[in-house]
C-alpha cells in the first residue's frame, strides 16, 4: 500500500508547497538571484526586516518533490519485477530526506538543538535508515 501512495505523496507535497507562496512562509536566505522572491515586511523574520528578496525554498522543494514523483513512477515501471513490497516507499524516503536535508542549508529559521540543526539530523537518520532498508531488502 505504501508503494502505491509514495508517488501521490510526493505530488501532494508539491501542491502543498505552492500554498507556502501565498502565505509567504517558506523562504530562505536573502538573495539577489533573478528568481528571488519579494517577501512582505510583515512576513519577514526578526533581524531581516530591511531585506526584501529571498530564496524561494517552496519552489525549490516543490520542483524537487515533483522530480521525486517522476523518479518513483519511473522506478516502478522500470523495475516492476525486481521491486519488493515497500521498496518504492523506501526510495521515496531516501530521496525526500536528501531534498529536505539539502534545503535546510538555505533556511533562516533552523531548529537548533545543542548547535545542531535537528531537522538535518532527523533527515540524515531517515536517509541512513531507508537506504539500509533498501540495501538489506535487495542484496543478492
Amino acid at each position: 500500500l505504501t508503494d502505491l501512495l509514495a508517488p501521490g505523496l510526493a505530488l501532494a507535497q508539491t501542491v502543498g508547497r505552492l500554498g507556502d507562496y501565498f502565505n509567504q512562509e517558506l523562504y530562505g536566505l536573502p538573495s539577489n538571484l533573478p528568481w528571488a522572491i519579494f517577501i512582505q515586511p510583515a512576513n519577514r523574520l526578526t533581524g531581516y526586516e530591511s531585506i526584501e528578496f529571498y530564496h524561494p525554498l517552496f519552489i525549490y522543494e516543490a520542483a524537487l518533490n515533483l522530480a521525486n514523483m517522476f523518479l518513483l513512477l519511473w522506478l516502478a515501471r522500470k523495475f516492476i519485477n525486481r521491486l519488493k513490497p515497500g521498496s518504492l516507499f523506501l526510495a521515496y524516503l531516501v530521496v525526500y530526506s536528501v531534498i529536505r536535508f539539502s534545503l535546510e542549508f538555505l533556511r533562516l529559521d533552523a531548529a537548533l538543538v545543542y548547535g545542531f540543526n535537528i531537522n538535518q539530523v532527523f533527515f540524515a537518520l531517515l536517509f541512513v535508515s531507508a537506504a539500509i532498508g533498501l540495501y538489506v531488502r535487495h542484496k543478492a
